[in-house]
This record gives structure tokens, C-alpha cells and sequence, in this order.
């Protein structure tokens, strides 16, 4: 089994009590069961473990202000001050990391709903790619499925790493690859569709209902080429390789191109700094990507529309 991480994972540490959209609040945190049993014995000597008020088998207890119970006044975890990040639930332990899987290969990245991932991808200079960190021996031979959404990848990669051509120029290239045409369905379309999923944090229905009162997408700025790159490189990585078949492929890319679209409309609602561009990115990883329904609603949109077209 071959281990890969990317080449922007070595630079991220969790930035704690300084992160402005804490982990550790507005969100549902299960434990496995080895844990669970592990916290049960915690009980016995710290009072901040409480069965079925703290925590419980399906997951941590949220207080009235849906904050983790085990956060202090510093928004400091008591777990990893007082028994250290082993003794995290998996889940605690791998947020906000993601993995691909593929016959004897895993690729391990960070997801954009880390404000602090967000920054480091965003603001990575070289190429984006996967670097080898573990090989355990016993290869399995890629399926012949597999090797197509390298394949496809690979392509898409080239596409979008091409740094002698614009953003918009990729951005056609990428719906060329796909054979999928977004603009058969209006801005407005799109933007009911979105508006219309899960809401895991309610207060971005504001961001949804300005969006609602544009027209058309908007043009896409030149002077942040370097962060759009990293951007769709990031959303190839993650998307691109759950493909299930080969019509799949082509909607997960077509999803990607649309999902930098809406992005940038995030994104021209704030300052157009880099400030503003993570944080856009945030916000969509942590209403679309950290919801598999929602991801899945949108693949579902896409397909629906080659099959119109079809």
C-alpha cells in the first residue's frame, strides 16, 4: 500500500483558539466505539466526562450554544491538554483531512472548510501534486476503471496547471473535456439549486439571497491566476477521483467548473482580497462539500442535464 499526503500538507498545524470558525462548534462530532469506551473510563476521575451529558455513543454533546463540552474559556480542547491528540475520536483526529482510495494507493489532503487548509492551499506557489510518504509493499495493480480517472485527471491537470493560459481559457477547456454545457442552464438556476440544499450554518442563506439578485455569472478577475489554479487543482484531487464510471467523470469535472463559479460569486461579495477568497472557499466546502447530500443533489443536477441534452 502506497501512502500519499500533498505537497501543501507539511505546512498545516491546527491554529486552535485563533481559528474564526472553530471545528469545535455548529457541528455534529460522533465517536467510534474504542473511544467511547476510553472516554467511559475517563469518567471515573474527570468530571468533564459525563455519559449521556457530554458525550454519549453516537457523539459529543453540544451545549446550549452548540459549543463542543470539552472546549474551555480559550476554546482550547481539555482532551488534547490533559491526555494528549491520541486520545481524539477518529473523527476529532482526521478533521478536516479527506482520502482518496484506489487499489493499493490512498491520498490523504485537507479540505477547505479549515479556514487555516484554505490559506495554505490557496497560497501554494509550486504545482499542486501528491508526494509519496509511506509504501508498505503488497501493490494491487490499479483496475482498468482506475487507471481512466487517472487518466482523466491527469488531463484535467494539465489543463488547469498551464500557466501560460487565463483562468476563463481553462475554465473552456475543462467544459470541452467534459462535453458538458453549464450555460444550458441559467445563472439563476444554478443559484435556486444551491440556494435550495442542506443549510448547515443558516446564516449563509444571506449569502445565497444576494446572489439570488445578480443575472449572470460574473467575469473572472486576473490577479489571483495563481490562487484559481490551486483552487480547481484542489476540487480535481477531491472530485475527480470518486468517479464510479465514465459518465460520472465527466459530471464530477463539469461540477468542479461549476463550483469554482460559485465560489467567485461568493467571493465578489466581499472585499476581492485573499481574505475574502478563503473564506468563500470555506463556505463552500463547509455547506456543499462537508454534506455528501449535497454534493450528490448537485452531480444529480448535472447528469440531469446531459441527459436533457442527450
Amino acid at each position: 500500500m502506497k501512502n500519499f499526503e500533498f505537497n501543501y500538507s507539511k505546512y498545516f498545524k491546527c491554529i486552535s483558539s485563533r481559528c474564526e470558525h472553530n471545528c469545535c462548534l455548529n457541528w455534529d462530532i460522533s465517536i467510534d466505539n474504542k473511544t467511547y469506551k476510553r472516554y467511559l473510563e475517563y469518567a471515573k476521575s474527570d468530571n468533564r466526562f459525563v455519559e449521556n451529558k457530554t458525550f454519549s455513543k453516537k457523539g459529543f454533546l453540544m451545549d446550549c450554544s452548540l459549543r463542543c463540552p470539552f472546549l474551555d474559556e480559550d476554546n482550547l480542547c481539555h482532551i488534547i491538554k490533559n491526555y494528549g491528540e491520541k486520545n481524539l475520536s477518529t473523527t476529532c483526529k482526521t478533521h478536516p483531512r479527506f482520502k482518496n482510495f484506489f487499489s493499493g494507493i490512498t491520498e490523504t489532503g485537507l479540505g477547505l472548510c479549515c479556514e487555516e487548509a484554505s490559506r495554505i492551499i490557496l497560497s501554494l506557489k509550486p504545482k499542486m501534486k501528491t508526494i509519496l510518504v509511506s509504501d508498505k509493499g503488497a501493490d494491487r495493480p490499479l483496475s482498468p476503471f482506475e487507471k481512466k480517472v487517472f487518466s482523466f485527471r491527469n488531463k484535467a491537470l494539465k489543463i488547469i496547471q498551464d500557466r501560460k493560459v487565463s483562468t476563463e481559457e481553462k475554465l473552456s477547456k475543462l467544459n470541452a473535456l467534459s462535453k458538458i454545457d453549464l450555460d444550458k442552464k441559467s445563472y439563476k438556476s444554478w443559484i435556486e439549486d444551491f440556494y435550495l440544499l442542506e443549510r448547515l450554518d443558516k446564516k449563509v442563506d444571506v449569502v445565497f439571497d444576494k446572489l439570488k439578485k445578480r443575472e449572470f455569472f460574473s467575469p473572472i478577475p486576473s490577479e489571483f491566476s495563481r490562487e484559481f489554479e490551486q483552487l480547481l487543482a484542489y476540487l480535481t484531487y477531491r472530485h475527480l477521483s470518486r468517479a464510479i464510471d465514465g459518465l460520472d467523470l465527466r459530471v464530477r469535472l463539469a461540477f468542479i467548473v461549476l463550483a469554482f463559479k460559485i465560489i467567485l460569486e461568493i467571493f465578489n461579495l466581499g472585499n476581492k482580497d485573499f481574505s475574502s477568497l478563503v473564506e468563500s472557499c470555506r463556505i463552500f466546502s463547509a455547506e456543499i462539500e462537508c454534506s455528501d447530500q449535497n454534493v450528490f443533489t448537485i452531480l444529480n443536477k448535472i447528469e440531469s442535464l446531459v441527459n436533457f441534452i442527450n
